[in-house]
Formats: C-alpha cells, sequence, structure tokens
C-alpha cells in the first residue's frame, strides 16, 4: 500500500466518464488480502476449496516455488528469445495471476464460469453492463475482457465478439456467445501477446 500511495493516478475517477480503463494487478492483490481476513484461510485454502475441489480440477495450483511438488514444472516462457523463469515473481502473482494450469482444465473452468455453476447466473447482468476501453482491440469489465474488432476490419463477414480474459504471458481464455464456443490455450511469448488474439480470430473464421 505504501508502494500504490507514491504513485500517481492514470485519471481522475470518473473524469473518464465510463469510457476509460487501466489494468491494476494491485486491486486484484486487495481483494485476495479481504479474501484471507474474512475467511481466515490462505488464497489457496480458499481456491481449492471454492473452485478446483467443485470442478475436479487435479493439475490447477496456486504456484508457490518455495513449496513445488515434482508434478508441478510450468511451461517454460520466453521473452523474445530468452527464458522468462522468474518464480519468485510467479509466487508473488497471487490473486492477480499466480493460477497455474492446463489447457484442458482451463476450459472446464471457462465453461463452468459462463455456465453459471460457481455463481448465480444473474451477476453476468451488472458484469456485462459496461465496457471501457484499455488498449486496442480490447475493452475491460467487471474483472473480464472483452474483443471486439469493428465492422470494418471484416465487412463481408462480421467477427463474433470473444469475453474472457487474457495473460501477460500470451495465455488466454474466452468465450465467444455467438458461436457457443470455448477457445484457451497459450502462445508462451510476452512480447508476442497479440499473436493470441489473431489465433482466436483464425479458429473462429475457420468454423463458419
Amino acid at each position: 500500500m505504501a508502494i500504490v500511495r507514491s504513485l500517481s493516478p492514470k485519471f481522475e475517477p470518473g473524469a473518464s466518464k465510463g469510457t476509460k480503463a487501466h489494468y491494476a494487478d494491485t486491486n486484484y492483490q486487495l481483494l485476495g488480502a479481504i479474501m484471507e481476513s474474512v475467511t481466515g484461510k490462505s488464497i489457496a485454502d480458499n481456491f481449492q476449496e471454492m473452485i478446483f475441489a467443485p470442478l475436479n480440477l487435479k493439475h490447477t495450483y496456486l504456484y508457490d516455488a518455495a513449496d513445488r511438488r515434482s508434478d508441478q514444472t510450468p511451461a517454460t516462457i520466453y521473452y523474445k528469445e530468452h527464458v522468462f523463469n522468474l518464480p519468485a515473481f510467479f509466487s508473488s502473482k497471487r490473486t492477480d495471476g499466480g493460477i497455474f494450469s492446463t489447457v484442458c482444465e482451463n476450459l472446464v473452468f471457462l465453461r463452468a464460469f459462463f455456465d453459471g455453476k460457481l455463481f448465480a447466473p444473474k451477476f453476468f447482468d451488472r458484469m456485462m453492463q459496461r465496457w471501457n476501453a484499455i488498449f486496442f482491440p480490447m475493452q475491460y469489465g467487471y474483472g473480464m475482457m472483452r474483443i471486439k474488432l469493428p465492422r470494418v476490419f471484416s465487412p463481408f463477414q462480421p467477427l463474433p465478439e470473444f469475453i474472457g480474459h487474457s495473460g501477460s504471458t500470451g495465455s488466454f481464455a474466452y468465450y465467444c456467445p455467438k458461436k457457443a464456443l470455448y477457445l484457451a490455450g497459450t502462445v508462451n511469448q510476452i512480447t508476442a501477446q497479440r499473436r493470441a488474439f489473431q489465433l482466436m480470430i483464425q479458429i473462429a473464421k475457420a468454423l463458419e
């Protein structure tokens, strides 16, 4: 909190009139601290009880470099041609992106999330009400991202919207409501995050 208070705001709250957003991991770190305070349990235990166990996720876990099982070996992540291996950094990413999983189990979670198996579907009404620009072609809402390209990018065949989330390492997990399509994966490259978006669009076009 001391570090955060020393930073300058990106814009005045409310000044953007709901048209601008800035992604901040700090908000998710604060949410995690609130969860631990309210439940009296660690984030790892909360995730296990609320998400991993109910969905029977056997290979999904909160990364901890100091306490890692032999079967918990993350895929290699690259920054250009260099291996991006920062175990202490990943261990510090808790509620803001420290979960490691497989593509198959990521899809299980994605379907459960949008099918209302984790919480009441009525909450989606509020989560879908407002989308603010964060960077093209990405918009941000209540904890979810939306990719919706303008018609000019595909005048003869409108591209459907994707709702979900992307990671800084090139990972992605999105739902395409129009096609009832679930997509998850990673390109394992920090400097090629747009490649993940391009891949999803190519898959959607191929399914036409």
